[in-house]
């Protein structure tokens, strides 16, 4: 009996000996399926933080007159940042100008013509209807005046503002004098008041003009001989009309000298200086916001498929000496079209690497610094 009972231990040693390792052999096996499964499901991107900068770029040929800010100032949306030179415009003003003062001229010729052939035609109508075509072509010529020294003057105003900002700054630090900085604004407060002058009396001038078109046309109602008058000032209002558009023009051309920035952000480049000379289109400061608003990641022709807009995905934020911090997003569109990806993200720096990029946006409570490489995961 005691034989027998030895002889099932010893059996029963022997399977567990030549079982444990099939176990651990099975157990192994399994494990390595189930993450072979698991990995096969889950895919893995990195991605860089990508902050928004705009180039702040020249509108028009010319010379910088000045440039009132420096590397990484805070900058917001619509504040200047450049000025260019206003000696073109300025001149093309005073051309403008001139050519006002001869159409008032003209006019002047004009009315004393028609005045001759009121008197012998003897005619009480005609001379009213002259009286009222002169009073529209002298009410237009006024309004081009008034329109020729605003857009002067709002060239200088700008200047002088940011100038006087400028100096503001430097006299807080002791930079530049007292009598400087009083002198700018002195300069700057007379100005506005001459705009703020010259609006009001360009209100006026266009509520005057719009009467005398009335009493015009009540008056053309009633005598139809009196068409002969307009037949008389048609050049010259065609002439007027030309400089209204000319005037029109060169507002568009001096708005063009004040360069705004299109961001709130700093200042991360700065290319030129006051004093240099700049083309159409070359960049002269470029702004970046102040925090990352997506993540750009690459995927491989194999991964790309598996990346739909609207797909969640995991952002890991890895930094030496912090703990990883992940959070949910979602991924906001696919590039169609394979690009290089960024040299930071080259498993070998001799060797460019292409994929397709994937966007993810960044959630608000995510701290990520911009250009900080990222992990991005589905999940």
């Amino acid at each position: 009996m005691s034989q027998s009972f030895r002889w099932q231990a010893h059996a029963t040693w022997r399977w567990r000996r030549h079982a444990l390792p099939l176990v651990v052999w099975l157990v192994a096996a399994g494990t390595a399926g189930w993450l072979f499964v698991h990995r096969s499901s889950t895919c893995e991107l990195t991605g860089i933080a990508q902050l928004d900068q705009r180039d702040v770029a020249a509108l028009t040929n010319g010379r910088l007159r000045l440039v009132p800010v420096e590397m990484l100032d805070s900058v917001t949306e619509g504040q200047p940042l450049a000025v260019l030179e206003d000696d073109r415009i300025g001149a093309s003003l005073a051309t403008a100008a001139a050519e006002v003062s001869r159409l008032r001229a003209e006019l002047a010729a004009t009315e004393d013509r028609l005045v001759v052939d009121a008197a012998v035609q003897h005619a009480d109508h005609m001379a009213e209807a002259r009286r009222y075509a002169v009073d529209i072509e002298r009410n237009r010529l006024h309004e081009i005046e008034l329109q020729v020294a605003m857009e002067t003057d709002r060239i200088k105003v700008e200047f002088l503002r940011l100038q006087q900002d400028l100096l503001g700054n430097l006299r807080g630090q002791r930079a530049v004098s007292e009598l400087r900085f009083r002198s700018a604004e002195a300069d700057y407060r007379a100005l506005e008041r001459n705009m703020s002058e010259n609006q009001k009396a360009l209100a006026q001038v266009r509520q005057d003009l719009e009467l005398a078109r009335q009493r015009q046309d009540s008056f053309l109602g009633n005598h139809v001989e009196a068409r002969a008058i307009d037949k008389a000032l048609e050049p010259l209002r065609a002439a007027v009309t030309v400089q209204e558009r000319r005037i029109a023009e060169l507002s568009v051309d001096r708005s063009m000298l004040v360069l705004k920035s299109p961001i709130d952000g700093v200042v991360s480049q700065l290319l030129r200086r006051a004093g240099e000379s700049v083309r159409t289109g070359e960049p002269i400061m470029t702004v970046a916001s102040t925090r990352p608003s997506a993540v750009i990641a690459y995927a491989t022709a194999a991964q790309v498929l598996q990346f739909q807009p609207g797909l969640p995905v995991r952002l890991d934020v890895v930094r030496e000496g912090i703990a990883r911090h992940s959070v949910g997003a979602r991924v906001h569109v696919v590039g169609p079209l394979a690009e290089k990806l960024p040299v930071q993200l080259w498993h070998n720096p001799t060797i460019p690497e292409w994929g397709w990029p994937v966007k993810i946006a960044i959630p608000p409570r995510l701290g990520i610094l911009g250009g900080e490489v990222i992990g991005v995961a589905t999940p």
